[in-house]
Order: C-alpha cells, then sequence, then structure tokens
C-alpha cells in the first residue's frame, strides 16, 4: 500500500537532513535509523539546526503545489500541453480525489520536520544535553519554526480549507499508520496559528547577520506579513460562517450570531492593516539605508517615491525594468520579506521551466501552462482593468511576448529571465526586448513568499474592506513609526496605484490629450498637501477630482480594483485562485452562493456552473489519504477524515461498495 497519508513524513526510514543557509554546500544526508538512535542524533544545537534547515528545504519541494493549488484554477494560466489531462481537469472544475496532485504528504513532511525541531530543542533545552545550547539560544530558532509551520498550515488551509493538526512529531511508520487526526475547522485553526505567531513575535530574530538568511529565513518581520496575511484570510472565512454552513463558536460554547461574526471579521481585517503597516514601516526604514549605501541624492527619481518600491527610470527612451532585474534577478533585494533559496547546483528551480518556460540551452519553450490570453492583450490603453496596459513594463518582463505573431499563446517567463532590457516605455510592445534566460541546468530563481508589494496589496484589500458597504468605517487607525497614523479608502487606491505607477514609467501624468495620459498615476507635487499657491492649488484640486473620478468607474469597489494590481503584480506567484476563494469568502450568501467571486474573476460559465458551494473551491483529499485515516472508507479502522463533499462523486468505489 502507498504510503500517503500525513504522518509518515519523518519516519523510522530515514532522518532528514539538509545543509545549513549559511553552508557553502546545500545537500540532503540520510542517517538509517538502524545505525544512529534519535537521542544520539539530537545531541548539539547543530543538528537542531540543520533540521531548521530541512524544513526550509521540503517548502522549496512544494513549489509546483503552490502553484497547481494556487493558481492553475484562476483566470491567469490556459493549459499548453493538451496531454496534460489532469490540468485541463483541474481548470475545468473537475477535481478528482485519484489525482496525485492532490497529495498533502510533501507538505505534512515538512510541518513534521518544524515538529522535530520544536520537540526536539525543547527537551535538549530542558535534559541540558548540548549546555551551550541554552533557552536563549533555542527561543528564536522556536519563534522561526513556529512561524514556519503557521506558513505550511496556511497553504493546506487555502487549498482544502480543513485540514488535520499535528502538533507533535512522528517517528516510526507504526505511529504514523495508527495516528487518526481528524481535520480542524479553518477559521478555529487559524485562530490557532494566529494565536502561536503572536505568543513567539518577542523573542524573534530582527537579523541573522547577513542577507542571505534575513531573505531566505523568516525574520519578525517575515512573522508581521504572514499575519497581516492570515488575519485577512480568517476574516473572510468568519464573515457570514453561519450562512455558509461553518457556524463559529464563542468562549462560552454558543454559536456565534451573523452579527457577532461580522463584527469578528471587521476586527480581524483591522488586525491585518496594523501587521501590514509593521512591515511597510521596516520596509520604509530600509530603503532610506538602500538610498544612504548607494548615494542617492533627494534629487534623485529613485527617492521620490511615497512607498519604498524600486522606481524605474523617467526615461522616455529605451529603458531596463530595474524593479523586475532587482527583485527577480540579483535576488535578496529590499522588497523581499520572505523568498525560497536555489542556488541553481545543489538545488534547482525546476517548477519555472517544467510549469511555464525553460531554456534547455539549444532551445527554449513554454512549460505546461501559458499566460491566459484576456492578460496581454493588444490594447493601445494604459489604464487598462484587466492585464497589462501598453506602457506597463511587466507586459515584457513577466511575458515573452513576439511582436511578429501577435495571436500565439504567451509564455509566463517571470523567473525564467534574470534581466529585461532595451524596452521602449511608451510602448512596451514596439521593438524587440533583451532578456538574460536562466538555463534550466543551473535555474537559480528564488521563489517569493512574502514581498512588498504583496503587504502593501494586503493592506490595500482589508483597507477596502473595512471601508465599503459591509462595515462603513471611513477611518482606519494604525500605530505607525511616526506615531498614530489615519488610512482610509483612499489609502488602499494609492497603495495599488504606487505598484501600477512604478511599473509604468512610461505614462504621462500631466498632459491629459496624451494617448498615454494616466489618471492612476500622478506628479509627485500634486500629492502633497502643501500647495505653494492658489493656481498650483486648483492645478492640484482639478487632478484630485481626475483621480478620485477614475476610481468612482469601479463604483468606488476598492477590493476588485486591488484584486486587479494583484493579478498583475502576482502573475505566476501561485496567488491568484487564492485570491479568489478569499473573495468568495467574503461575498458569499444563500442567494448567490460563490457568484460574487467568481463572475469578479471571469471565469467560464461552464466552470462557474460547478463551483456554486463554498467546498467546491477547495481540493479533494486524496484517495490513498482516505485509505488510511477516512471515516468508513477503504476498510480502514478509526478513520477520521471524510471526503470533500463537492468532489465526492469522484470517488472510486471500495470492494465494501463504499
Amino acid at each position: 500500500m502507498k504510503r500517503n497519508f500525513i504522518n509518515k513524513l519523518l519516519a523510522s526510514s530515514a532522518l532528514v537532513l539538509a545543509g545549513g543557509l549559511v553552508s557553502c554546500n546545500d545537500y540532503l544526508t540520510l542517517y538509517p535509523t538502524d545505525s544512529i538512535t534519535k537521542e544520539e542524533f539530537w545531541g548539539s544545537k547543530n543538528d537542531v539546526e540543520n533540521v531548521r534547515n530541512a524544513a526550509y528545504y521540503q517548502l522549496t519541494q512544494n513549489t509546483t503545489n503552490i502553484l497547481t493549488w494556487g493558481e492553475f484554477r484562476s483566470d491567469n494560466v490556459e493549459l499548453n500541453k493538451t496531454d496534460k489531462t489532469e490540468y485541463r481537469y483541474l481548470q475545468d472544475g473537475v477535481l478528482q480525489p485519484t489525482q496525485g496532485m492532490f497529495d498533502w504528504s510533501s507538505m505534512y513532511k515538512g510541518i513534521n520536520l518544524c515538529n522535530e525541531v520544536l520537540d526536539n530543542g525543547e527537551r535538549m533545552v530542558r535534559d541540558k544535553v548540548d549546555p551551550s545550547f541554552t533557552e536563549g539560544d533555542f527561543a528564536p530558532i522556536k519563534s522561526e519554526i513556529i512561524a514556519l509551520r503557521a506558513l505550511y498550515y496556511f497553504y493546506l488551509i487555502r487549498a482544502y480549507r480543513d485540514v488535520p493538526f499535528v502538533e507533535h512529531s512522528v517517528d516510526t511508520d507504526r505511529d504514523a499508520r495508527t495516528s487518526k487526526i481528524p481535520a480542524t475547522p479553518a477559521a478555529d485553526l487559524m485562530g490557532i496559528l494566529i494565536k502561536q505567531v503572536e505568543e513567539n513575535l518577542g523573542r524573534a530574530s530582527t537579523n541573522y547577520g547577513d542577507i542571505r538568511n534575513n531573505k531566505c529565513r523568516i525574520l519578525q518581520n517575515g512573522m508581521y506579513a504572514l499575519l497581516a496575511d492570515m488575519y485577512l484570510w480568517r476574516a473572510g472565512l468568519v464573515k457570514n460562517a453561519k450562512v455558509k454552513g461553518f457556524p463559529l463558536k464563542g468562549e462560552n460554547g454558543a454559536e456565534l450570531t451573523v452579527a457577532q461574526e461580522n463584527a469578528l471579521s471587521q476586527e480581524l481585517l483591522q488586525k491585518s492593516v496594523q501587521y501590514a503597516q509593521y512591515v511597510i514601516d521596516k520596509a520604509t526604514e530600509d530603503y532610506q539605508q538602500y538610498l544612504l549605501t548607494n548615494n542617492i541624492k533627494p534629487t534623485d527619481y529613485r527617492a521620490n517615491v511615497r512607498y519604498p518600491l524600486y522606481r524605474n527610470s523617467d526615461s522616455k527612451s529605451s529603458i531596463s525594468d530595474d524593479a523586475y532585474n532587482m527583485v527577480f534577478g540579483i535576488q535578496y533585494s529590499a522588497e523581499s520579506v520572505l523568498e525560497l533559496y536555489f542556488d541553481g547546483v545543489n538545488l534547482k528551480n525546476t517548477t519555472i521551466p517544467s510549469e511555464f518556460y525553460g531554456d534547455g540551452g539549444s532551445s527554449s519553450s513554454a512549460g505546461n501552462m501559458v499566460a491566459a490570453s484576456g492578460l496581454f492583450n493588444i490594447t493601445d490603453k494604459v489604464d487598462v482593468e484587466k492585464g497589462y496596459g501598453k506602457t506597463d513594463l511587466r507586459m515584457v518582463s513577466y511575458g515573452l511576448l513576439d511582436e511578429n505573431s501577435k495571436s500565439t499563446t504567451t509564455p509566463i517567463i517571470k523567473g525564467a529571465v534574470s534581466s529585461v532590457s532595451s524596452i521602449n516605455p511608451l510602448n512596451t510592445r514596439q521593438g524587440p526586448v533583451s532578456y538574460a534566460k536562466r538555463s534550466n541546468s543551473s535555474q537559480n530563481a528564488h521563489w517569493p513568499v512574502y514581498r512588498l508589494t504583496d503587504v502593501m496589496t494586503i493592506q490595500a484589500e482589508a483597507l477596502a474592506r473595512l471601508t465599503s458597504d459591509d462595515f462603513k468605517q471611513d477611518i482606519v487607525m494604525v500605530q505607525s513609526a511616526k506615531g498614530q497614523k489615519s488610512l482610509n479608502k483612499r489609502t488602499a487606491f494609492m497603495l495599488a496605484d504606487d505598484i501600477y505607477r512604478r511599473n509604468n514609467p512610461g505614462a504621462d501624468t500631466l498632459i491629459e490629450g496624451n494617448e498615454n495620459f494616466s489618471l492612476r498615476i500622478r506628479s509627485q507635487k500634486f500629492e502633497d498637501d502643501a500647495v505653494k499657491n492658489v493656481a498650483e492649488a486648483e492645478k492640484a484640486k482639478k487632478f484630485n477630482e481626475a483621480w478620485d473620478a477614475r476610481h468612482r468607474d469601479y463604483g468606488n469597489d476598492a477590493v476588485r480594483y486591488v484584486a486587479a494590481e494583484r493579478q498583475r503584480e502576482f502573475l505566476g506567484e501561485g496567488k491568484r485562485w487564492f485570491d479568489i476563494v478569499r473573495q468568495c469568502e467574503f461575498t458569499y450568501s444563500s442567494k448567490n452562493k460563490t457568484k460574487g467571486g467568481l463572475d469578479w474573476a471571469g471565469l467560464p460559465t461552464a466552470v462557474r456552473a460547478r463551483l456554486q458551494s463554498i467546498w467546491s473551491l477547495y481540493n479533494p483529499i486524496y484517495v490513498e489519504e482516505l485509505k488510511v485515516n477516512g471515516k468508513n472508507y477503504g476498510g480502514s479502522t478509526g478513520g477520521q477524515l471524510v471526503q470533500n463533499p463537492a468532489w465526492e462523486k469522484y470517488m472510486p468505489k471500495t470492494n465494501n461498495g463504499k
């Protein structure tokens, strides 16, 4: 029998170690348990650090899962290779529990590695196994690993909703087979994870001593980003939970009313805004250091920013996409909060060439998926509602465009290329663009987990929801590095617009008759509260009115506005489907069900018809898992898991007909 169940993870056959992030070599070493016992292995701080690094390594082995679960069901991609029928079923909304893409054991293997560190690190400190490894040494590691474990679970919740919560390590096959753990409701599990991460914030490290570790491991700042994201998600889960069929209970055990659920949702959104602000403040501090270190003068365009984002050149002639080159090319950027490490030698990023685009040396080709045609449509517009406009550098940095064959599909090249240059900023589709492509044999593209733009749009979405008709909150107060700060719906639009602005340096902010004029991107002087004279005040007022009118075109729907920017910014990073699901969780009603989220995403009518229930937005449980821990399935005894009801119809029959 296949051992595709959650607790086989670190079984008696092997202990898995990964070379430290601080070492020269990143590799896996296997230690058979017949030659070294667990107690003998866990003998020093170095052993704790090695297994900690193995937990990070295991997440690098799940990037294809992140894409499959978080992007491939969305309106971002289309199937390129027709022989991949499992992907066709996925995109058509026909999810079959027999498909290996729904096997979550690789994620739970990472969770078990986290649990190994937590359980054995605690024991080593308590029993003074290594006198040099003190409670003070273990505290920041514990904080980091609790956050990493929460990140693993967060991916699972977004993909499956209710999942088993395993808090302690499993060491033998026997333990794995006999552990029958039920699924914990998503909203409850999110509450537990948030509480655990918050309780360990004060012990988290703020600096590991070098840029590689600071960007590829979770610092306190990464915990803030994770909390902002989890609070936003939990707010969606609890909003109208009773209506969705997932009623919540209060501390006294009584079910919450819908009004109480929605009050809790509002409280969680406010927390999301606050934690995002911490990350933005830290990024601002780091960006100021970047300006000083590089001797960038206050008059330089790179210093002329509202949020601490890399700026692209204001030149109207051929330019490079400096923001892309810094974030995805050079890597370890100031905008990075957490990225997964690949060195291209011992650890290669195989997901990008297999799923999106690869340079095999003699030829380059698209992978299993290409960009959805609606994103890269030829357009003469600048301010587009969906996809990329004519001045958007992401048009050519994220998609490989052949000017001579515009009707062909568009491969997603984010991460497949290390630099993009020779772009015409006035019309990115005109003229040849120069790319430096990464070879498959040395693919070292890091995988972005959290970037500054991610946190900015998390805050923007939370603000947009708080100031919507659902909650009608005009102002949201946060504690910033400069004291109390008031945010509002306009802030949500501005957060999205700043991301758009840096990617559209060729857009015109002044001449309204210009075909490249953009209402979204305004000259900095018109954004200042203070003006020098009446004439300038009148001009500023005019721009403000036009800017506000642009957003009224969306019916002041800041949520949809921010979501459109997230779709542009995070193409190919495994986020779009999760964004769609979150929108459905927020907008679900007994009358319209998932309509509000799916129509907003523009999925085909036939697919929307199959995805009416909340459960249909989530993955089925892999059939091999149910053979071990399924309730009344496959002859297993004491099983606790029940198949996602939306996909029960695709379950194979067992010998007993169940």
